[in-house]
């Protein structure tokens, strides 16, 4: 049995957070570890980030799903945007950096 098990999801959509509390139950179910946690880390990111990632995300696929499907389908390989997504997905998640180590994962 595992001492910690952190279950990370995104709430932008029902699905990511149904999918994670799924996760959550089925893991505490089994007994998988001593601690299950479930969090959002929307929580932990600049507000900046929150809203582009959830609010701007749910309007493009409710409003304009193939250029969502587009903007994935150009970012979606390596390399050619790593640097510089990289690069924006750290500085937009500097706050969740605390809670990776004040809960190590042993």
């Amino acid at each position: 049995m595992l001492r910690k098990i952190m279950v990370l999801s995104a709430s932008a959509g029902a699905g990511h957070t149904m999918a994670a509390l799924a996760l959550t139950n089925s893991l505490q179910s089994m007994g998988a570890a001593a601690e299950i946690k479930n969090i959002d880390v929307l929580d932990y990111v600049s507000p900046f980030m929150r809203s582009m990632y959830s609010r701007q995300y749910i309007n493009l696929v409710n409003r304009a799903p193939h250029l969502l499907g587009a903007i994935y389908d150009a970012t979606d390989h390596t390399g050619r945007f790593d640097r510089r997504r990289i690069t924006f997905d750290v500085a937009n998640a500097l706050p969740f950096l605390p809670l990776t180590t004040s809960e190590p994962p042993v």
